[in-house]
């Protein structure tokens, strides 16, 4: 039977699939026999839920308290449920009215048992059951206050439902539906209580206003923000705060990553505040508990503005940048700033001169004199900090303590074992400062028996020895900079010589930051080659140099170490994927990059097996995981049919160039298309599918599946054509984020940019339409689906 909702709207038993979450489908149906049982002085109206259309699978029992008073609460138990393997408790989603009514998300906010905000303004509960699948829910009555409904909506007298649905919001929960309903009383006249005495407020104050201040940036540099009192309304957490640049007029087209969760760009401005996918929410960061945060964020250029090189900011030019909090995580305080810049022109530094090193000869069982210059930190302006000096390629390991930074370290005893940036390695024979101008001269003890592990003793009148003088590796914050194999001889003890001239080593490379190598070699200008290589005939390239996590790789062109043994690791965290792997004949090694790897760029280093050379830098993209988007994943005709709406099908994680194929189809009378569309040097790929008929809309309702194939691997969602488009539909609309702001939504006009694919009625050729028309124009692919004429 039909139920009376708010507005006097009539609602019978849904027919359309209900999604929660990440979209898994709900399909709803009608409960089991529901009936009243009187408890006491209450009343409980029971049911089952179960699969839509599938009365004994999924089931599982609940009770909904059949009359409700005014003023109090919409009372829902049930027992018994459970995730598939009976190992959780399952997730449950309530609405009312099947999602007639939504709530006003700033008064009555919804947070997951995942701690993620809910972003479905029609879900009215979420709970979780307990391990037994035991599970109650309280919750309030709709009024004007936290919800669209109007105050006569939920009078006494009048008849309700509510509806419950799993499978969606956890993983390897059951897909469930059902309803029942209750009826609305007036409340109990209020008894007179005695006189009490009211405790003093406990009530934590109003959090004080924030403060931001900004540093004025370089074109195409950083904004520089630094903010206080962005505390929550109990003071007992920072806000998340969300930033906007002049007044949300740089439309972002990256994602940002705040409280762990990055967000995509959306198109246009829905969602309103709160919704951290909208492009013109240029950053956002969690404060730390006082109400702090520091903070860079990314001046607005060409490359990362949607409105290309005519959104980028130039030096000179004023501009404002704005916080805010308050809509993006329930109970932080509503707070917003904002402070003006100006930009900078770009400094030009000038070309570092690359590191030198000279040794003067050595006595035997004496001290070894070298003079080295330009050993910076990252910044140009200062010393490097810790350069570490090692001999005969590091074979000599040092029997000594060693004091870094104030810290002293006992050599280990195993120079492999221990990680190159650890001053405990043995093979580190000592470590020096530089002064601000990038310059060290230091004396280091000549090996004997008595000062290394390896008891070698340096006599006078054999083969020359060398020295090497590495920086960047013990302190992130120095210039990286090698210099490697400069040569020496150890003189007689007791000789009276005069010094020779110190012999200065030249620089084998043209790179301004890379410092000179003392080989023969020749530098190689494979582009995969991001460092000048220790031995020679090195031309060390990648193949493939982009990939997913666990993938295999091949170094090639290490032909002049066939036979040898190397190191490989992989950065950014460093993790080592080939310790002692020998070189094939012809000059290639395999490696993996790691199973945890990130997205991104990385960087596989190749280095001898001691660590004292290093022969390659390559560098390697780690692909994201391919996903397919469907937007709306429910649409009414009247959409279907608009140019500027429709449905956009979006892969993001592909290959740049690569190509994905889309296929839709459905089991109505609408013709399926497939389509071929390259994704993007951003590795996206974009189509959008509208209907053509707009004079019979109706004709297009449906379920839609779509299947987007790429590199072989397959991705499925479905998009619906529906006359009820909100009447339970997906509960995952994105709204997670951005603080305060202004509540500004846009006008989902898609005519800048994609793909596009329309439903002509049968006898119609398939064919495209002109690109001067109002269509989204995505990847250069203009894409349109057939669709046939409706008989009878």
């Amino acid at each position: 039977m039909g139920l009376r909702t708010i507005s006097g709207r009539k609602l019978g038993a849904l027919s359309l699939a209900v999604a929660l979450g990440a979209g898994v489908p709900l399909a709803a149906g009608a409960i089991d026999g529901t009936s009243s049982v009187a408890h006491a002085e209450d009343r409980w109206t029971s049911g089952v839920a179960h699969l839509d259309g599938e009365p004994d699978v999924n089931k599982a029992p609940f009770q909904v308290k059949s009359q409700v008073e005014q003023g109090g609460k919409i009372v829902v138990k049930g027992t018994g449920w459970q995730t598939k393997d009976n190992t959780q408790g399952s997730v449950i989603a309530m609405k009312i009215d099947d999602g007639a009514v939504s709530r006003n998300k700033t008064a009555y906010p919804l947070t997951q048992p995942d701690g993620k905000v809910h972003g479905n303004a029609t879900t009215w509960a979420i709970t979780q059951a307990d391990a037994s699948g035991n599970w109650t829910i309280e919750a309030p009555i709709p009024t004007p206050a936290n919800s669209d409904a109007k105050a006569d909506d939920f009078a006494p007298g009048t008849k309700h439902s509510i509806r419950l649905l799993t499978g969606s919001l956890l993983t390897g929960d059951l897909p469930r539906t059902g309803t029942a309903e209750f009826t609305m009383k007036a409340a109990a006249p209020a008894t007179t209580a005695a006189p009490t005495t009211s405790a003093p407020s406990t009530t934590s104050p109003a959090p004080a206003a924030a403060t931001m201040t900004a540093t004025n940036p370089e074109e195409g540099g950083k904004i520089h923000l630094e903010g206080k009192g962005f505390v929550n309304k109990e003071g007992t957490d920072g806000n998340t705060v969300a930033f906007k640049l002049d007044e949300g007029g740089n439309l972002r087209n990256f994602p940002i990553t705040v409280n762990g969760t990055t967000y995509e760009v959306q198109e246009g401005e829905g969602g309103g505040p709160g919704n951290l996918k909208r492009p013109s929410v240029w950053g956002a960061v969690k404060a730390a508990k006082d109400g702090s945060f520091s903070v860079d964020l990314d001046v607005p250029t060409a490359a990362n503005d949607q409105g290309g090189a005519d959104s980028a900011w130039k030096a000179g030019t004023q501009h404002s940048v704005r916080a805010l909090s308050g809509n993006i995580v329930p109970g932080d305080s509503a707070q917003t700033v904002g402070a003006d810049v100006t930009v900078k022109a770009k400094e030009t530094p000038a070309p570092v001169p690359e590191a030198t090193v000279t040794a003067s000869d050595a006595q035997e069982g004496g001290k070894l004199h070298l003079e080295g210059d330009h050993f910076l930190d990252k910044t140009g302006k200062a010393g490097a900090k810790d350069i570490v000096i090692k001999l005969d390629e590091g074979s000599v390991w040092r029997s000594f303590p060693l004091t870094v930074d104030g810290k002293t370290y006992e050599p280990k005893s195993d120079d492999k074992a221990t990680p190159a940036n650890d001053p405990a390695r043995p093979s580190l024979w000592a470590v020096v400062s530089a002064d601000d101008k990038g310059h060290f001269s230091a004396d280091v003890d000549v090996p004997t028996e008595a000062n290394n592990q390896k008891k070698i003793a340096w006599k006078a009148g054999e083969d020359d020895h060398t020295v090497t003088v590495l920086s960047g590796g013990l302190n992130t914050g120095d210039a990286a900079n090698i210099v490697a194999n400069v040569p020496f001889k150890t003189l007689p003890k007791a000789a009276e010589t005069t010094s020779p001239a110190p012999t200065t080593v030249a620089p084998t490379t043209d790179a301004p930051t890379t410092a000179a190598l003392t080989t023969d070699a020749p530098t190689t200008d494979a582009p995969t080659s991001a460092a000048p290589t220790d031995a020679p005939d090195l031309n060390p390239k990648l193949s493939p140099n982009t990939g997913k996590p666990g993938d295999t790789v091949t170094i090639e062109g290490l032909d002049a170490l066939a036979g040898q043994k190397i190191d490989v690791n992989f950065h950014s965290k460093p993790v080592m994927v080939a310790d002692d792997a020998v070189v094939s004949a012809k000059g290639t090694v395999q490696v993996k990059a790691p199973e945890d790897a990130e997205a991104g760029q990385h960087t596989f280093i190749v280095t001898s097996a001691d660590g004292s050379k290093t022969y390659a830098e390559l560098p390697f993209a780690v692909q994201a995981e391919k996903k397919l988007e469907v937007t709306p994943d429910r649409i009414t005709p009247a959409d279907f049919v608009n140019q500027k709406k429709g449905v956009t099908l979006n892969v993001t994680g592909a290959k740049p160039g690569e190509t994905v194929e889309y296929a839709v189809s459905t089991d109505n009378s609408v013709k399926g298309l497939k389509k071929s569309v390259k994704a993007d040097d951003n590795g996206t790929a974009t189509w959008k599918v509208f209907g053509t008929d707009a004079s019979n809309p109706s004709a297009y309702l449906g379920l839609y599946k779509v299947v987007a194939t790429a590199d072989g691997e397959k991705l499925a969602d479905s998009f619906r054509v529906t006359d009820t488009p909100n009447k339970g539909g997906s509960d995952d609309d994105g709204d997670n984020g951005n603080g305060g702001g202004n509540g500004d939504n846009g006008s989902g006009d898609d005519s800048n940019g994609g793909g596009n694919g329309s439903l002509p009625r049968t006898g119609a050729e398939l064919g495209a339409l002109g690109l001067g028309t109002a269509l989204l124009v995505i990847g250069g692919a203009t894409v349109f689906v057939t669709r046939r004429r409706m008989n009878g």
